[in-house]
């Protein structure tokens, strides 16, 4: 109805916002500035650009960065995925994948590699964050959006139907 209608005008006018700041020319962000995103690019794979990702195959979100924080910094940098609506998906937390903190030079580019992407098709935000020790540094809420399209996530050739959730969860059947 024309609720539905109105919501989903509201998500597409806020969503070509977002498109169209760059991490760098975002106002809308937190933190002490001890560290600044300035970029991001999804790569595939072969470590090529690319402008959608796509279920089942390994996606690298490449997050570029300027800091001023002294040289000896530790970092946490975590994404959070959403879905167009705002309910997070999940996180990707580099305090809770790696051993130890990031160690980030002056300026650079950290990557966080998804080695199998588990969304369904869809448009869905990415906050990222980032501490310095303790101190929020950065903090962009819905950052950028990653377009997900279909891919062969099981290797037959078919994904689960549209009201099967947002995730792709790997799995298989046995008869015993």
């Amino acid at each position: 109805g024309a609720v539905d209608e109105a919501i989903a005008l509201y998500l597409r006018r806020s969503q070509e916002v977002i498109r169209s700041t760059s991490l760098a020319e975002r106002a809308d962000r937190s933190g002490n500035g001890a560290l600044r995103f300035t970029d991001v690019a999804l790569l595939n794979k072969d470590g090529e650009r690319v402008t959608f990702a796509q279920s089942g195959e390994e996606l690298t979100v490449a997050l570029r960065y300027v800091r001023t924080a002294p040289a000896e910094t530790q970092a946490v940098i975590r994404l959070a995925f959403a879905n167009m609506y705002g309910q997070r998906l999940f996180l990707c937390f580099s305090r809770a994948s790696s051993a130890e903190p990031l160690h980030l030079q002056a300026e650079g580019q950290v990557c966080c590699i998804i080695p199998r992407l588990p969304l369904l098709p869809g448009i869905y935000r990415v906050s990222v964050w980032c501490k310095i020790g303790e101190t929020m540094a950065d903090n962009i809420q819905d950052a950028f959006d990653v377009e997900v399209v279909g891919g062969d996530f099981f290797g037959t050739g078919k994904l689960n139907p549209d009201d099967g959730g947002n995730f792709l969860v790997d799995h298989r059947w046995e008869v015993r």
